[in-house]
């Protein structure tokens, strides 16, 4: 997804980004009543795009306060990873040319951390290798894709 599509998304969603001061400089970002309110120190245009997303899931998932909800803090995350990334946002950095996770975090406009944490969670889902059609995405230690000769 772009970060044009994702503005668009919430735009529809009738929610709206603040940048803000925040008292503790641990909270990067927070999701409340159709407000997401971003760290106004974050730079990295990468890293709120991914917070963006992951706040944006709460407006779709989550019900009542989520500061501590590790359930609720785990689905939107998980729904960020897809919106974000997704399987066939790896085969199609792939097929762009990416060969490691920088390229492939670069090309998909995510942090590394946040790529690093997707593969995780995708190794978690679908075991430490998938193979879709000609092509094997190994996720964990290294992310590796191969197409079957």
């Amino acid at each position: 997804m772009t970060k044009e599509n994702l503005l668009l998304e919430i735009k529809s969603r009738n929610c709206y980004i603040i940048e803000r001061e925040f008292i503790s400089q641990n909270i990067r970002a927070i999701y409340c009543d159709k407000c997401i309110a971003l760290n106004k120190d974050i730079t990295d245009e990468n890293e709120k795009f991914c917070l963006i997303a992951e706040q944006l899931a709460h407006d779709y998932l989550s019900s009542g306060i989520v500061l501590n909800d590790k359930k609720q803090l785990s689905r939107a995350r998980a729904w960020a990873f897809d919106k974000l990334i997704g399987i066939s946002g790896l085969v199609e950095a792939f097929e762009n040319g990416c060969k490691n996770e920088k390229e492939i975090a670069d090309y998909l406009n995510v942090t590394e951390v946040f790529l690093k944490k997707a593969l995780f969670f995708y190794a978690d889902k679908y075991g430490k290798r998938l193979k879709l059609g000609d092509l094997f995405i190994k996720f964990i230690p290294e992310l590796e894709i191969k197409r079957e000769r």
